[in-house]
């Protein structure tokens, strides 16, 4: 207090409350998460959700999408804070490019991976997002597109299946807002994610491509176990195209959501051909 008016700051908060209040974080339960995960530092230390965060403070956030470190300017003493304001908490006093781009960066496939094996418990639904991958690299590489981004969006799309696996209706949204707070601010893989859970129509190549590669790699996956070898390696075109058309066999995997693949210009034996392929190169990851 000063002249006896009452400070609209305080000297203190939690870290997990000032992230999100200065929207480095976009909500307060994924700065909690980022704290979980080892990913924020307060003055040089792992800090807490609960850690205490005061002015002249270095925060550092070391998200999978990029790194960035600030100094802590104010503290508000409030639920909220406007967007205007919440800027003038902090300065930015280390980060590899501008501001903005932070929203901009993408992940390495280590880190997504590490991420995704961090969020989902069933081993089988990521080597599901593994295979994905593979197939998203090599649909990408076959049509002159980035396979790194594309990669991602198959490791990714899945990302909140433990979360929404009793609200599905939510599935892939709540990947887009996870990965969002996270930084991630590739637009294209976001919208494939979206795409794929069928929250907005398939537009973009990358969005058709994972639309069906999804139930493909299930598809192969559930031949491979059935073939007498148990292997990747055992397959050929000739046993996926007689188990494609046993519509009773591995039946969750839409054969019109596979066939789709001819609105990106390919035949289902030539898109067959190229996922086995690639789930075949990845197949040490799949113990397949």
């Amino acid at each position: 207090m000063l002249l006896g008016i009452a400070s609209p700051y305080k000297l203190k908060v939690r870290a997990d409350k000032f992230l999100q209040v200065s929207r480095l974080i976009k909500q307060r339960r994924y700065a909690k998460e980022a704290c979980d995960r080892g990913y924020v530092f307060i003055n040089g230390k792992r800090a807490k959700p609960s850690e205490e965060v005061r002015p002249g403070d270095r925060i550092t956030l070391d998200l999978p999408s990029g790194r960035v470190e600030v100094e802590v300017l104010e503290v508000p003493d409030g639920k909220s804070v406007s967007k205007e304001k919440s800027a003038k908490l902090y300065r930015v006093i280390g980060m590899p490019s501008a501001p903005s781009s932070l929203y901009n960066i993408s992940m390495t496939r280590d880190q997504a991976l590490a991420l995704i094996k961090s969020s989902v418990p069933n081993k089988n639904l990521v080597k599901h997002m593994i295979a994905c991958a593979a197939c998203m690299r090599a649909m990408a590489l076959r049509h002159g597109y980035d396979p790194d981004r594309w990669e991602l969006a198959g490791l990714l799309h899945d990302l909140d299946v433990a979360e929404t696996s009793e609200d599905f209706a939510k599935h892939g949204i709540v990947a887009v807002q996870r990965l969002r707070a996270m930084g991630f601010g590739d637009e294209e893989v976001l919208n494939a994610i979206l795409a794929h859970a069928e929250k907005k129509p398939l537009e973009t190549p990358m969005e058709r491509a994972l639309y069906a590669v999804d139930p493909t790699t299930g598809f192969i996956v559930a031949c491979a176990l059935m073939h007498p070898t148990k292997t990747l390696a055992g397959l050929d075109l000739e046993f996926l195209k007689k188990r494609f058309k046993e519509r009773r066999f591995a039946a969750g995997a839409s054969r019109e959501q596979m066939a789709s693949c001819e609105s990106l210009e390919m035949s289902l034996d030539e898109f067959l051909t190229l996922c086995l392929e690639a789930m075949r190169g990845v197949a040490p990851e799949l113990g397949l």
